[in-house]
């Protein structure tokens, strides 16, 4: 059973969207999104008022709005009447809700440590040529970028080699282990901050590691693990290791994926199919203290979609990981400011970044290292200072 309570982002205003997803051990039957009031009220009491039911991509949903005592009393009162699996789901969704993530260590003696607490800036390194942000280059400027970065504040650099934009080429396994791989040793060698890896391959998860890199990104959720022999040597690889692993959602594939993407509520989905990729990884040796979830701005959604998920990002606090925010440069950032060119939309990604930070992300995934960080380091000062505030 996943639970989550979303509250209300930007402002962090007093009422929050109370949201559940009871798909699992309603009933014990594949047929839980039929469920009625009658039903629901047999098994788990009164709905509170403000509170009803309805269906989503198949799952039954529980959504109104409620205060924060509200949906505790409510709680307190399943708990009460013997129902203590939604009851305890309740008080676990909450706590996760508000509660301010540890730091992240990991790596020989905790080599590397992420203050999750405090915004943090990943900063992008494409090396390719067909990025669709303008910022492709080679390996050598590549090295150059993120030293640079570095040097600007990044927490984390992210090395990818292949373009995940709709329409993108195919990269072969052979040319993007040469376009990333010297990358990674040379940053990994000079930087002491953590390199990420941005694949979908096995053999370049393996490659990277080994190479130095401290942390796996992938699109596809390791979707493309646990099939064939590469495949499953990485997922044993990344089982033994204690790397962060980021898991982003995508409808579809990069080729198609925006064509004409679809949801019946696109949180929802979003949220259940991260929930289901944390199940695969624990289920694999891969402990959730690992992971971080990333809703994939921009990867088989709408403008409307991407806003969705950009206003109610804090329903994902309440799968207990950290979230990556990655929407530097694009095309909702296009979409609201009116700039047409990838490369000129940096400070409207930088106050969407900052917006992110209010709705509840963790690590910003960015092109402008130095804004971003400035942008985050004056919403944290108006955040906190607000929290403080008498």
């Amino acid at each position: 059973m996943t639970v989550c309570a979303l509250l209300e982002p930007i402002l962090g205003l007093t009422e929050p969207i109370w949201f559940t997803n009871f798909n699992k051990g309603l009933h014990n039957n594949k047929s839980t999104w039929n469920v009625t009031i009658a039903k629901w009220q047999k098994d788990w009491g009164e709905l509170p008022q403000g509170m009803a039911l309805r269906k989503a991509n198949r799952e039954t949903l529980c959504t109104g709005q409620l205060l924060y005592a509200e949906i505790i009393n409510w709680a307190e009162a399943l708990n009460r009447a013997g129902h203590n699996l939604p009851g305890e789901a309740l008080f676990k969704s909450l706590k996760a809700q508000t509660a301010e993530l540890q730091a992240l260590q990991w790596g020989n003696k905790n080599r590397w440590s992420l203050d999750l607490s405090q915004p943090k800036v990943m900063g992008i390194v494409n090396v390719t040529k067909d990025s669709f942000s303008g910022d492709g280059t080679t390996v050598e400027k590549a090295i150059a970028q993120g030293l640079r970065m570095a040097e600007e504040g990044a927490d984390i650099l992210d090395i990818g080699g292949e373009s995940t934009r709709p329409g993108a080429d195919k990269v072969s396994l052979e040319q993007e282990l040469a376009q990333v791989i010297p990358v990674v040793e040379a940053l990994a060698q000079k930087l002491t901050i953590p390199i990420s890896i941005d694949t979908s391959k096995a053999e370049v998860m393996t490659a990277s590691l080994k190479a130095g890199a401290a942390i796996i990104n992938d699109v596809t959720a390791l979707r493309g693990l646990g099939k064939g022999d590469s495949a499953n040597n990485s997922l044993k690889l990344l089982a033994d290791s204690d790397c962060p692993i980021i898991l982003m959602h995508m409808q579809g594939k990069p080729a198609t994926m925006q064509k004409a993407p679809s949801y019946d509520n696109v949180m929802v989905e979003v949220y259940s199919f991260l929930a289901q990729r944390i199940e695969f990884c624990t289920a694999n040796g891969i402990a959730e203290e690992r992971i971080i979830v990333d809703p994939g701005i921009g990867f088989g959604k709408t403008v409307e979609h991407n806003r969705t998920l950009m206003t109610q990002q804090r329903i994902l606090r309440g799968l207990g990981v950290p979230v990556l925010l990655g929407l530097s440069r694009k095309s909702i950032v296009g979409h609201l400011s009116g700039e047409s060119r990838p490369d000129h939309r940096d400070n409207s990604s930088n106050l969407l970044a900052a917006l992110g930070y209010f709705a509840g992300a963790n690590i910003f995934r960015v092109h402008d290292v130095k804004g971003a960080c400035e942008a985050l380091k004056v919403a944290k000062g108006w955040f906190k200072g607000m929290e403080s505030a008498p």
